[in-house]
């Protein structure tokens, strides 16, 4: 029979360890847990947020500009404006040169 005491007493002690390893787990994850919604619900820095601002104005302008530059390039039989303005900027460019030379 002590050995059936023995057995129970072994048994409770590891159940014991268990326990308190389990209890400091769970404790850490909820200091994880707090320090996370603390850190969630903490505003971002001043300086991010203008700088998010700052990109979303400029992702905006950015499709303004692709859309522009779309319609020119599509422009009437093919060829919009910024083709007539690369032409007269390569011919004047291709005068200064032969001027310089």
């Amino acid at each position: 029979m002590s050995s059936t005491l023995e057995d129970f007493v072994r048994h409770a002690e590891q159940a014991e360890k268990d326990l308190a390893e389990l209890v400091a787990e769970v404790e850490a994850l909820e200091r994880h847990s707090r320090a996370k919604k603390e850190e969630e619900t903490k505003e971002p820095p001043e300086e991010l947020v203008k700088l998010r601002e700052e990109n979303t104005k400029l992702k905006y302008r950015l499709g303004i500009l692709r859309r522009a530059t779309d319609k020119e390039k599509k422009g009437k039989n093919g060829s919009g404006s910024i083709n007539r303005w690369q032409s007269l900027f390569l011919d004047y460019g291709s005068r200064v040169l032969r001027q310089m030379a």
